[in-house]
């Protein structure tokens, strides 16, 4: 799927040639100042926004601090464009939450280079923050069959509740490790065992009258 890049320059020369070298790789919505530009990232979420810092209604600088004040766009990439050269002005922009800062004059090349670049971060946080949802979940079922374990009394229900946790828990855990279904399976039976070791020496500790030691 082809990348929305938002730009935002009140300089017509400046936005309409970034826009013709965006629109080579990227689909492009170009405004004309930042108040323009928050609106229309609130409306559709773009990939990357791509900002000069001296613009009318809202600068670059109050741009980028509403993107990250609002969940919907708090992780998007924002690279700022400014005249201001200098190790100070970088760091400035750097220090406000921005992911890049590029000096003007800049060359075609190392815009899209920076652009394409940021936005492979993104994927890549994207995809890892969306493993960590998927083993929390994991750790979330696993918790459950471990309450549920306690309450239960007989050894067959203790087999049921692990290997049905276990194919939940193998299916999710391929879709992220790519491991042989062997590798999984291998895992569940030890998971089995030790349930049936758990499940006798409850009996074993069980007092006369069935309730536990």
């Amino acid at each position: 799927e082809t990348a929305h890049i938002l730009l935002a320059d009140d300089n017509t020369d400046m936005r309409d040639y970034l826009k013709r070298l965006l629109s080579t790789r990227y689909s492009v919505d170009a405004v004309t100042n930042g108040a323009a530009a928050l609106g229309a990232a609130f409306e559709r979420t773009p990939d990357l926004v791509l900002s000069d810092i001296m613009m009318p209604e809202l600068d670059g600088f109050q741009l980028l601090h509403a993107l990250r004040a609002d969940p919907r766009t708090s992780t998007v990439p924002v690279i700022l464009l400014s005249a201001r050269a200098g190790e100070e002005a970088a760091i400035e922009g750097l220090k406000a939450g921005a992911d890049d800062y590029l000096v003007k004059p800049f060359s075609g090349r190392e815009m899209l280079a920076r652009v394409s670049a940021h936005l492979e971060m993104a994927k890549v946080r994207e995809k890892t923050a969306r493993q960590e949802r998927q083993h929390a979940e994991r750790l979330q079922k696993l918790a459950q069959a471990a309450l549920a374990i306690n309450s239960i009394l007989s050894s067959e229900e203790i087999l049921w509740l692990i290997t049905d946790q276990a194919r939940t828990i193998i299916g999710a855990h391929q879709g992220i490790t790519s491991r042989k279904t062997d590798e999984t399976w291998a895992q569940a039976v030890h998971a089995i065992s030790l349930s049936e070791k758990y499940a006798y020496w409850r009996d074993y500790d069980a007092r006369p009258d069935g309730s536990g030691i």
